[in-house]
């Protein structure tokens, strides 16, 4: 019988290798691409990073002079103390290590070390969602081209390559929710493994596992070899846990963006592994507690921002207006003009646009209740429709009076304001009751309202309807207590003003949303889109397909694709209404909306793009979807490829002649 010649081993690597391997030199190509191409300093909050990273190499350098020195050269205590890396721990650490060796190099040699520091990280971020996917989708039926697919939409993304190849917190942000949701992935495999579920990817482990032991059950004693399993998942699950923990840790030690979100994360997380009464449970008491925390007096909330009236300060947080008690006309409180802390502020609501613009060309009437020191010269309230500002003067008697005034609206105005002022002396004038009436009323005649809340009655005999919201002072917002909390409190107090103030904000939506899709497609330095309108056509039906048939996808019956769907969606939901809530929104400024991160979505990325990619291929029949995936690959290849030769580069470059962002952005054309 002719022996058999053994087969030569194959050393070709399988395809899906091979995939992963050219994924990870087109991801390494353009970072070291953007990394070279990017001016130093140019690109997002690198001017704002870098002194801090140089600081804390400065340390790294000092200590390492300290060790060689047998502890004879001074001390770096000194500079550990001063802690340069505070506001991103782990980032700022890690990128100074390799700066330590290039303090004496050019500065764009330091920036080149930086993101290229940083590109490690943006790739180590890819092999995590590549990791989630597989522990979600598991190894059968083509899913890890799936989740190849999703890792390869993760690195291509313009956005996230963009952030990935510069010196800023939003990579440090992104890559530490990677690392918690990967944690959460492993978690959920190994909860659903307890629960005695069926997961793709733990279920093929274990008949593998089965496959493997059952050979042995001839000579092994079934219960050693069952107790040995067991032991094996407990050590699997504390593994899993400690990586939760250590994500956790990650997250509080990257960012305070890393931070505040991976709260919410974790807490879905959670409650999403109890028991249905348990949940419900859970829920109850969070919203009770939030209820209690609003309304309880001494909580941390306080309800003394008055409805729609808001300082008329820089445009750097919404600032509440003034409201005191006072005895007046409409009731126990009214506005002070200025602050009692001497920012000599003023006070101003904005009509809704569209109530601005209906009037346009149209006659108002408006005024208010007024209290003055007495002899004060004191401007009455003010109309600004941006064509023009109207007011009377009156001289204050200490006791209140009313004060109006008639105008007619400029035609073509957009926006319309009440701007409530004080003397050039600093005194301080409190104001009632005050209107905004359609059409000529006398101005002599105090009008007569229907009840406390101001917003109608009759003046002069003749019925009319207040446009202003709040007229009477009385209608208040909570405010978190800033005392009693972090600086960034101040910011969030702003934030939760313009939420509530939806009567002028909720119109800029929708601008907000189209600004965060063009900048999550195809943004770069954080800040600038790289594709006109037309170009951005595929990518609006590509996010159109995936989010509605991720919602299919989520409501069908299923395994691995519904399970990551449904593992996918709440993190993506929380990140983007996050993202959606810190736009920044100003209900006391002509302009509303003035600009919204696009970047910060970039932390959701992982099951952003899961979801689009997954319900994508719902659309598409089970042998085309290979074809579908690279298709999409190499259409985001070209789309960052064209970004970059045809946008990016040329905008510096004329950027470095010419200071006029408008004059160098192709796009914006």
């Amino acid at each position: 019988m002719p022996s058999s010649t053994p087969k030569p081993p194959n050393f070709l690597p399988s395809p899906l290798a091979a995939l992963a391997l050219l994924l990870f030199v087109a991801s390494l190509a353009l970072g070291v691409a953007r990394a070279l191409s990017t001016p130093p300093g140019y690109n997002v909050d690198e001017w704002a990073r870098m002194p801090y990273i140089l600081r804390t190499a400065a340390c790294w350098r000092q200590s390492a002079e300290w060790l060689s020195s047998a502890f004879h050269s001074s001390s770096p205590a000194a500079c550990w103390e001063a802690k340069h890396f505070a506001g991103n721990p782990l980032y700022y650490l890690l990128l100074s290590i390799p700066e330590a060796f290039a303090l004496d190099q050019p500065e764009a040699t330091q920036y080149l070390i930086a993101r290229l520091t940083t590109v490690g990280l943006g790739l180590a971020t890819v092999c995590l969602a590549w990791l989630t996917c597989r522990e979600l989708l598991g190894d059968h039926e083509g899913r890890p081209y799936i989740a190849l697919g999703i890792a390869a939409a993760v690195a291509l993304n313009q956005g996230f390559g963009d952030i990935m190849s510069g010196v800023n917190s939003d990579a440090s942000t992104t890559a530490a929710l990677a690392v918690l949701i990967y944690a959460m992935a492993r978690l959920e495999n190994s909860t659903s493994a307890a629960k005695g579920l069926s997961s793709p990817r733990r279920r093929e482990e274990r008949e593998d596992s089965f496959v493997s032991t059952s050979r042995l059950r001839g000579s092994i004693p079934v219960a050693f070899d069952t107790a040995f399993r067991e032991i094996r998942g407990i050590r699997g699950k504390t593994g899993d846990a400690a990586l939760l923990a250590a994500a956790l840790f990650i997250c509080a030690n990257s960012s305070k963006s890393a931070l505040w979100l991976s709260l919410p994360l974790a807490a879905w997380w959670g409650v999403s592994q109890l028991g249905g009464r348990a949940r419900l449970a859970i829920i109850a008491v969070i919203l009770l507690g939030g209820i209690a925390a609003l309304i309880v007096p001494g909580g941390p909330s306080e309800w003394t921002t008055p409805q729609y009236w808001f300082d008329t300060g820089p445009a750097e947080i919404v600032g509440a207006a003034q409201r005191v008690e006072a005895d007046g006309p409409m009731g126990p409180h009214a506005l002070a003009v200025p602050r009692s802390d001497h920012s000599r502020l003023g006070a101003v609501q904005f009509l809704p646009d569209a109530t601005a613009q209906r009037l346009a060309g149209k006659s108002i009437t408006f005024g208010a209740w007024l209290l003055a020191p007495a002899g004060e010269i004191v401007p009455g309230p003010i109309w600004d429709d941006g064509g023009q500002r109207v007011h009377a003067w009156m001289v204050g008697t200490g006791r209140w009076q009313f004060v109006a005034s008639a105008a007619q609206v400029s035609r073509g105005a957009r926006t319309g304001a009440i701007v409530l002022s004080h003397p050039a002396t600093g005194a301080r004038v409190l104001f009632d009751g005050l209107v905004v009436a359609e059409g000529v009323f006398s101005p002599d005649t105090p009008p007569q309202f229907a009840d406390i809340r101001g917003q109608s009655g009759t003046w002069g005999g003749r019925p009319f309807d207040n446009l202003l919201s709040n007229p009477s002072v009385e209608a208040t917002w909570p405010t978190l207590r800033e005392e009693i909390g972090p600086r960034d409190l101040k910011v969030y107090n702003g934030r939760l003003r313009s939420l509530l103030a939806w009567r002028r904000t909720a119109p800029a939506y929708p601008a907000v949303l189209k600004w965060l899709f063009v900048g999550f497609w195809s943004e770069f330095s954080g800040i600038y889109p790289g594709l006109t309108a037309s170009a951005l056509i595929p990518f609006t039906l590509l996010t159109a397909a995936g989010v509605t048939g991720a919602v299919i996808v989520g409501f069908s019956r299923g395994d691995g694709a519904r399970r990551a769907v449904r593992f996918f969606a709440p993190p993506a939901i929380i990140i983007w209404l996050a993202v959606i809530l810190r736009a920044d929104l100003w209900p006391n400024l002509p302009e509303v909306f003035s600009f919204a991160g696009a970047r910060y979505a970039l932390t959701g990325i992982m099951p952003t793009m899961a979801l689009i990619v997954v319900g994508s291929l719902h659309w598409v029949p089970h042998r085309a979807r290979r074809a579908a995936l690279a298709a999409l690959v190499l259409g985001l290849w070209f789309a960052s490829v064209h970004i970059l030769t045809r946008v990016q580069i040329p905008f510096y470059h004329c950027l470095l002649q010419t200071p006029a962002v408008a004059d160098c952005l192709t796009t914006l054309r």
